[in-house]
């Protein structure tokens, strides 16, 4: 990857999707869940489904789902 490619991926991926969700994760059982993996596909393919690209992406996911399960976990 390109230094501008690199710049653009961490950008798109925690500025625009990961801060998009990290204060307000859904429930594990929020429909939104699908809105949110939809966006994480769409990054992927913007990115050209680059390996290092996608396991970046895939942490933020997963993160998200952390929280998430974490979040709701305490006020059952």
């Amino acid at each position: 990857m390109t230094n501008d490619t690199i710049k653009a991926l961490l950008n798109d991926t925690h500025n625009g999707f990961f801060r998009k969700w990290r204060d307000s994760v859904p429930r594990p059982d929020s429909k939104e869940w699908e809105m949110i993996v939809q966006e994480a596909g769409e990054l992927m393919k913007k990115f050209g489904y680059e390996e290092r690209a996608n396991q970046i992406i895939l942490w933020f996911l997963d993160e998200l789902d952390e929280r998430s399960k974490r979040r709701y976990a305490e006020k059952r």
